[in-house]
Parts: C-alpha cells; structure tokens; sequence
C-alpha cells in the first residue's frame, strides 16, 4: 500500500464530507421508515430518497477511482467502507419496503 502524501490527504478529504453527508441522509430516511411508518406514510419518499442518495454516492466513489487512476494515487479505505456501509442500508431499505407491500396487499385481499 502507498504512502500518503499531501497530494492524496487533500484529494480524499475533500470527497469525505460528502459521502459522510449522503450516509447521514440514507441512515435517516432508514430510520423513518423502521420507526414512523405507521405513523406517518413516507414510506415511498424516504425509499426515493435513499435510492437517489446511494446512486450519488457510488457516483462520488467511482469519481474517487477517476482520481486515483488519473494522478497514480492510493485508494481511500474510509470512502469504500462508507459506501458499503450506505448500500447494505440501501439494500435492507428497498428489503423492508418490499415486504411492507406485500403486506398490505394481503390485507387489501
């Protein structure tokens, strides 16, 4: 693994407040829909909303490869881990929102 250097320090830091931005927003809208879906109907606005922020951040991510190919640097770890992170509650969101669905579609019947 490379050694970082002043050139690939600034070049991460400045993709990381937006991806810690975007897995706020996807953890949030996560929240809702698990604690305030019988409460509240955003069930369909908070999984919009995750889709449209996990789709932004695997776009800041593959920019960040762009980066590191273009000037020969060494990937950022932390990054990665925060888009996996992002598409596992992605994923468990559209998971839920699915089988919350199918349910009331039983009960319609």
């Amino acid at each position: 693994m490379d050694t970082p250097t002043d050139k690939t320090i600034l070049t991460f830091t400045t993709l990381r407040a937006p991806l810690i931005i975007l897995l706020t927003i996807i953890l949030l809208n996560f929240l809702i829909l698990l604690f305030f879906e019988k409460k509240i109907k955003v069930g369909q606005l908070a999984v919009l909303n995750i889709v449209g922020v996990f789709f932004a951040s695997l776009s800041i991510l593959t920019k960040s490869g762009v980066i590191v190919e273009q000037f020969s640097l060494g990937g950022d770890p932390f990054s990665f881990y925060l888009v996996l992170i992002s598409s596992i509650i992605f994923l468990i969101a559209i998971f839920m929102f699915a089988r919350k669905i199918k349910k009331e579609q039983k009960k319609k019947k």
